[in-house]
């Protein structure tokens, strides 16, 4: 299994398991939803861009 169905399968979980998904990215893609510090809307300006981001219950997890 890659990276890339790795990331989804997780993607996949925390959504079944109702996490708000706040960033994510496709390993070596460069898509996914991105973090904008600066509210911008432009594709990578500014972006942070870590695997996945989730919040559910007060609890943050990082990948």
């Amino acid at each position: 299994m890659n990276e890339e169905k790795v990331t989804k399968c997780i993607l996949k979980w925390l959504l079944e398991q109702n996490w708000n998904i706040i960033c994510f990215d496709f390993p070596q893609s460069g898509t996914g939803r991105f973090l904008h510090p600066n509210d911008s809307h432009e594709k990578n300006k500014d972006s942070i861009n870590p695997d996945i981001i989730a919040i559910k219950n007060g609890i943050c997890v990082f990948f």
